[in-house]
């Protein structure tokens, strides 16, 4: 019996590359697991080509599509998209995520405060240096941690329960934020020893 496993469409999250200069390799290797849909923005392009990886979009500004065109043939098919200069190229992600019933998004080199406008039912998750962020766009966030994690919220009107020392190291179990508005959960990640 294989030990492949089923993935069915859109099933698991979609990886938008941003800048992947500050997150470890290690990190972006285990979300490239599952092969998910992979979009490269213009700033992390040149690095990612370098890992020699399929890319499914690669988001530029309008004027250098052509330029990238050429340098992205031995990447073909391959969609090139574009966005004004007025636009974040990550936005464009997320809309063409949201017209392709994509459920949730991993973000690599995102931080919160340049997300900008999000869209209404995509789940989105940002890593940026050693910090895990999750998009809330209401609700609840739930989840067990163990001892010593530390957490940050970014929001207005958000009440937290489980965590320790001021409201930023979690104790062992279920942590739980919860708002009324949009906010962000950052965990910050354990450091791997070798």
């Amino acid at each position: 019996m294989s030990s492949h496993h089923i993935v069915r469409e859109n099933q698991e999250p979609a990886l938008v590359m941003v800048d992947v200069a500050d997150v470890p390799v290690p990190v972006i290797q285990e979300l490239l697991e599952w092969s998910p849909q992979i979009i490269v923005c213009e700033r992390a392009l040149e690095e990612v080509l370098k890992w020699d990886i399929k890319l499914d979009v690669v988001i530029v500004p309008e004027h250098k599509r052509s330029q990238w065109l050429a340098a992205l043939q031995h990447q073909a098919p391959v969609k090139v998209l574009t966005h004004a200069a007025h636009e974040a190229p990550w936005t464009t992600a997320f809309y063409l995520l949201k017209s392709l019933n994509q459920k949730s998004v991993q973000v690599i080199g995102l931080r919160p405060s340049e997300a900008g406008h999000l869209p209404d039912g995509l789940e989105i998750s940002c890593l940026h240096k050693n910090v895990r962020w999750t998009y809330q766009s209401t609700g609840v966030f739930e989840k067990w941690l163990p001892a010593g994690v530390r957490l940050e919220v970014l929001g207005v009107d958000v009440v937290i329960s489980g965590l320790c020392e001021e409201g930023v190291t979690a104790r062992q179990g279920l942590v739980r934020v919860t708002g009324s508005s949009p906010y962000w959960v950052g965990e910050h990640l354990q450091a791997t020893t070798a």
